[in-house]
């Protein structure tokens, strides 16, 4: 009976949306031709979003001369998505992207769309439904409702009006860029409603259209719609654009700074600075501070250079430097191209090694690589001491300790840290032997291992 009472109710909420759905739409006479109408009244406000991963490919040495070969410069510029730059030594950059919708709310360029589509980008690309392509910064993001905010160097553009009130049952249309995931449905249920969940909707929510907007029969926006928000039912949650955007747009230039680690920061270029400079297409970053005998002060980057490549891309803003922490984590270095007085400048950024640690003895001796055991692992076994083993020498000569072995005692000394390991291996002779209390896996046991020079 209850599995039946169960199927009943699924019928009438059926039946209920259906019915909500032509009293919403029924109340514009042409219900079909309306919709077709909308979908063509809203798509010069609706844009492709493209978030940009740059990957930088370093190149072995006995192929560095090819990037001075014509043929390989021109290929790599259409097959690499390469600017032309004034460098041989730069390294290739291959362009990951992933697309999804959005739609414009501002005409002087205020974009929203899905977080996921420009989420740990290193640049954002717009193309508008008249194919005009602009590079875009993100001046907010919700990560948690998959909703974030762009804003591109455009005027007098296309928007959609945001609704001030939405009903349960009215008719709604979500719509993709270039018209494409077009669907039609009823709002199941309202903020209002039910807070915890928020806006629901029946429509059909893919990556067509998800990162454009949720429609209402008078083409204006209720929410976003995204393929990451559903519900138990597996319903269309559509995050609204209220809290974002009550308190206006952040209207400032994107900034990169990077002071902790790489030890610089920079922002956009304005057009009346590029002209000034004597710069096309207001391209650049301009450098506001470097911070003395940082990694970029070693470089030679100065305050008021302006950044106009990274490796073998060129930068248009501050946002494409985000690349450059990651290219130095990648290779360790990384070019500049900077404008300085008039001419271009070369510089290169290189991550200092680590300073050389203490000898490792306890390889060169006992054929073991170690490192401290973290707080939480001495937790857990309720040791106060030990290192982890974390390579065995394939030599044989001490295969009785394993990778993953805790190395808790030696010659029944606790041992505290990867520098004593170091001092007892050192001044073992070749063929002497210590005892080491070891935990592996749960359990404790005694083994020995023989130094060898």
């Amino acid at each position: 009976m209850s599995l039946k009472r169960n199927r009943t109710i699924e019928r009438c909420f059926t039946l209920t949306w259906m019915l909500c759905g032509l009293m919403g739409f029924a109340n514009l006479a042409h219900a079909v031709v309306n919709v077709n109408q909308l979908v063509n009244d809203s798509a010069p406000a609706i844009v492709q979003v493209q978030g940009i991963q740059w990957v930088k490919i370093k190149i072995p040495e006995q192929y560095k001369n090819i990037t001075d070969d014509p043929v390989y410069r021109s290929l790599s510029s259409i097959l690499l998505d390469n600017q032309a730059v004034n460098s041989t030594d730069a390294a290739p950059v291959i362009k990951k992207r992933i697309s999804g919708s959005g739609f414009i709310i501002g005409s002087n360029g205020q974009i929203a769309t899905n977080y996921q589509w420009v989420k740990d980008a290193h640049e954002v690309l717009v193309i508008l439904a008249d194919a005009r392509q602009f590079k875009a910064n993100i001046t907010r993001s919700d990560p948690k409702n998959d909703v974030a905010l762009l804003r591109i160097r455009a005027n007098n553009l296309p928007v959609l009006s945001l609704a001030q009130q939405v009903e349960e049952g009215e008719g709604v249309i979500a719509i993709g860029a270039k018209k494409r995931g077009v669907s039609v449905g009823v709002i199941v249920s309202t903020p209002t409603q039910t807070p915890s969940v928020g806006l629901v909707s029946d429509v059909n929510v893919s990556a067509e259209n998800s990162g454009g907007p949720l429609l209402n029969v008078y083409g204006q926006v209720l929410g976003v719609n995204s393929t990451r928000m559903r519900t138990a039912l597996n319903l269309s949650r559509h995050p609204m654009l209220g809290t974002l955007t009550s308190d206006g747009f952040d209207a400032h230039s994107a900034t990169f700074n990077s002071m902790s680690y790489i030890g610089f920061s920079a922002t956009d270029m304005n057009k009346s600075q590029d002209v000034a400079l004597g710069l096309p297409n207001a391209s650049g970053a301009m450098v506001l501070q470097v911070r003395p005998g940082s990694m970029a002060a070693k470089a030679g980057l100065l305050k008021n250079d302006v950044i106009v490549s990274l490796e073998s891309q060129s930068v248009i803003g501050a946002m494409d430097l985000s690349a450059l922490p990651d290219f130095l984590r990648q290779d360790d270095q990384a070019r500049l191209m900077v404008f300085r007085g008039g001419e271009k400048i070369e510089l290169q950024l290189v991550n200092p090694k680590p300073k050389s640690a203490i000898a490792s003895w306890s390889w060169r001796k006992l054929g073991l690589r170690v490192r401290a055991l973290s707080i939480a692992q001495k937790n857990a076994a309720d040791i106060s001491s030990g290192v982890l083993v974390t390579e065995v020498r394939d030599d044989g000569l001490n295969s009785e300790i394993q990778a993953g072995d805790w190395i808790i005692h030696v010659n029944q000394t606790p041992l505290t840290s990867v520098a004593q390991l170091n001092q007892i291996a050192q001044n073992l002779n070749d063929g002497d032997s210590v005892v080491l209390y070891i935990i592996r896996g749960n359990a404790p046991q005694f083994i020995s291992i023989t130094a060898h020079e």
